[in-house]
C-alpha cells in the first residue's frame, strides 16, 4: 500500500446531475425542474428508536429523509483506524453513536470526535473499523470477484484489490448508527407526489380499504438485506424488507388490508423477469391492484433502450389485463462506486420517466436520484451496503420505502413546505 492520496474521493455523480428526474409535473416528472427551497423541518418529539417494535418506531424510522428534523441511524463505516466518515447532515447538538445491533453506545471524545459533519474515529477507542487490507484485498472472496477501482479508491495500492464482500449480517457489525437532530434543509431534489397516477390505488384503499400489492425486482426487493431478515442476520433493531414497511405503513394510514404477493428472485435482470413475466405475474394480473418493478441493480452491462423496453412491455401487459391497475417503476439504489459491479444503474431512472411520462397509470419512485444526493451530501456508498456490494443496510432499506411512499401517495406519506 502507498501513501493516502491527496485528492478528495472523487464521486461519479457530479457530472450526471442532468439525469436526475424526482420532482415534476404530470405521471413520470421532469429531470429539469426547478423548484423553491424546502423550509426547515418541523421538530418532532424524539423517539429513542433502537428496535423496531411498535408504529411510534415505525413513524421515526419513515421520516422523510429529505424532510426531517431527527436523523434516526444515519450509518456509516471505516476504513483505517483513525478514518472518519460523513454524516447526512450536520448535527444541531449532541449525537449518539451505538453499534449496529444497538447494544453498545460510544463515547464522543473516547471513542469519536466530531467536526460539522465529520465523524472521525479516535485510534484508541472501540469503534468498529476495517484495516485497510482486510477491507480491500489483495486476494477476492472465494467465489466472489469483485474488483476496486483504482480510480475511486482513496488509497495507491502497488497491484489489484478486491472488496470484502457477504452477507448474512456478517459485514454490518462494523457499521455504526448515528443518530441526531439537525437544522439543515435537503438541497437536493425530492420525490414527486404522484400527481393523479396512482389515484386508482389510493382510491381503493381509502373507498374499499383493502389492496393487493405485487412487487417483481431482484435481490433487493427480495429483502436483502434488512436486519429482522435472514440475509441481514436477524440481529437487532430486526427492520423487515422495505416491502414490508411500506405495507405497513399503508395499512397503518388507510385503515386498509393489505395482501403482499413478492415474486422477485436474487440475481435477476430485467430480462430475467421479462422472459418470466407472463408465468409469474401476468396470470395474477386481474386480482393485483399494484405493480411494483424494482429491476436494475444486476443490468450493469444492459443496453439502455433495451431495460425500457423489458420494462414498458411489463408494464403494458399487466395495464392491458387491468386497465385500473397501478405500476409503481422503481430505480436502484448505487451500487458501491468503488467496485466493478458499477455499470449502468445510473442511467435507468430516466428511461422509466419516459414510460411513465407516456401512460396517467404508471408512476416512478426516484431511489437512484435519492441516493446520488447522498453521494452530493458526502456519503460514501460504502456507508449503507450491508453486503458491501449491492444490499442495503437498514439506512438504505427505510430509503427505498420513503421514497416509495411518497411516490404513491404523495402528500398522504409528506407534505413538504416551501418558502
Amino acid at each position: 500500500m502507498k501513501n493516502l492520496k491527496t485528492i478528495l474521493y472523487s464521486v461519479l455523480c457530479l457530472s450526471l446531475a442532468g439525469l436526475i428526474g424526482c420532482g415534476g409535473t404530470g405521471s413520470g416528472g421532469s429531470s429539469n425542474e426547478k423548484r423553491d427551497p424546502l423550509a426547515p423541518a418541523e421538530a418532532k418529539e424524539w423517539v429513542d428508536a433502537t428496535a423496531y417494535n411498535d408504529a411510534e418506531v415505525l413513524d421515526a424510522y419513515l421520516q422523510p429523509i429529505w424532510y426531517t428534523h431527527e436523523v434516526y441511524d444515519d450509518t456509516a463505516v471505516f476504513v483505517g483506524p483513525e478514518s472518519s466518515a460523513s454524516l447526512l447532515y450536520a448535527p444541531s447538538g449532541s449525537i449518539t453513536v451505538r453499534n449496529y445491533d444497538n447494544s453498545i453506545t460510544y463515547t464522543e471524545g473516547v471513542d469519536y470526535t466530531v467536526s460539522g459533519k465529520t465523524v472521525t474515529r479516535i485510534a484508541t477507542g472501540n469503534l468498529p473499523y476495517w484495516p485497510v487490507d482486510e477491507y480491500y484485498l489483495t486476494t477476492p472472496v472465494s467465489g466472489v470477484s469483485i474488483g476496486v477501482s483504482a480510480s475511486k479508491c482513496e488509497f495507491d495500492f502497488d497491484e489489484p484489490r478486491y472488496l470484502v464482500y457477504d452477507d448474512y449480517g456478517r459485514l454490518t457489525p462494523k457499521h455504526i448508527r448515528i443518530s441526531y437532530t439537525t437544522d439543515e434543509v435537503w438541497e437536493g431534489k425530492v420525490p414527486a407526489d404522484p400527481n393523479g397516477a396512482t389515484d386508482n390505488l389510493i382510491d381503493k384503499l381509502k373507498n374499499d380499504k383493502s389492496a393487493k400489492l405485487m412487487f417483481y425486482g431482484d435481490s433487493i426487493t427480495v429483502g436483502c438485506s434488512a436486519s429482522g431478515t435472514s440475509y441481514g442476520g436477524n440481529v437487532n433493531p430486526h427492520l423487515p424488507a422495505y416491502f414490508d414497511l411500506v405495507s405497513t405503513w399503508l395499512e397503518k394510514k388507510y385503515d386498509a388490508d393489505i395482501t403482499v404477493l413478492n415474486e422477485a428472485q436474487g440475481g435477476w435482470q430485467v430480462s430475467n423477469g421479462f422472459a418470466n413475466f407472463n408465468t409469474k405475474i401476468l396470470q395474477k394480473a386481474t386480482e393485483i391492484d399494484l405493480l411494483v418493478l424494482a429491476f436494475g441493480m444486476n443490468d450493469m452491462s444492459t443496453n439502455l433502450d433495451t431495460y425500457r423496453a423489458m420494462t414498458q412491455e411489463m408494464a403494458n401487459r399487466y395495464l392491458a389485463a387491468n386497465p385500473n391497475g397501478t405500476v409503481l417503476l422503481v430505480s436502484t439504489m448505487l451500487p458501491n462506486t468503488q467496485s466493478t459491479w458499477v455499470g449502468n444503474q445510473r442511467y435507468f431512472e430516466d428511461e422509466l420517466y419516459k414510460i411513465a411520462n407516456d401512460n396517467d397509470n404508471i408512476a416512478v419512485a426516484p431511489v437512484t436520484s435519492v441516493f446520488t444526493e447522498y453521494e452530493n451530501m458526502g456519503k460514501r456508498t460504502r456507508d449503507w451496503l450491508a453486503n458491501n456490494i449491492n444490499h442495503p443496510n437498514d439506512f438504505g432499506v427505510r430509503t427505498y420505502a420513503q421514497v416509495i411512499l411518497k411516490s404513491l401517495v404523495g402528500n398522504d406519506y409528506s407534505r413538504e413546505i416551501y418558502l
